[in-house]
């Protein structure tokens, strides 16, 4: 801990190791059963927890289900309301270009970042601009 003020919301504690995750705190107890420590034990690969008693590896199945594959859009006319509005957005971008050796001329490309914000609409976004041209 550092007693500098001017570092109220500073974290001190770094460089932590993936490996301090796999160790319990375990109490050290003297002939009386009072707590005069802790050691760190390491947890065996099939530890259970004790409320669940539930393998580790299959806590993340069941807190983790698989999601369902939803659509996009729920309905035509929502899907055209989004190409418009991605179609307002895409010419705010700066246009970007590169050269295709096959056809010899330059082509325009979609931004990266553009495709990564709307990647799950690409899909019919892509379709819209085809039928633009």
């Amino acid at each position: 801990m550092s007693n500098n003020k001017k570092n109220t919301g500073r974290k001190t504690r770094k460089n932590r190791r993936n490996r301090d995750l796999k160790f319990v705190r375990v109490p050290i107890l003297d002939e009386s059963g009072k707590k005069i420590g802790e050691r760190e034990a390491q947890v065996p690969l099939d530890f259970k927890t004790e409320q669940t008693e539930v393998h580790r590896t299959d806590a993340t199945v069941i807190n983790n289900p698989p999601k369902e594959h939803l659509p996009c859009c729920t309905s035509q006319d929502a899907i055209d309301r989004k190409n418009q509005s991605m179609l307002r957005e895409i010419r705010k971008w700066p246009v970007r270009r590169e050269w295709n050796n096959r056809t010899g001329q330059y082509e325009v490309v979609i931004p990266p970042g553009f495709r990564n914000k709307h990647w799950k609409h690409m899909g019919h976004f892509l379709q819209f601009l085809d039928t633009l041209k």
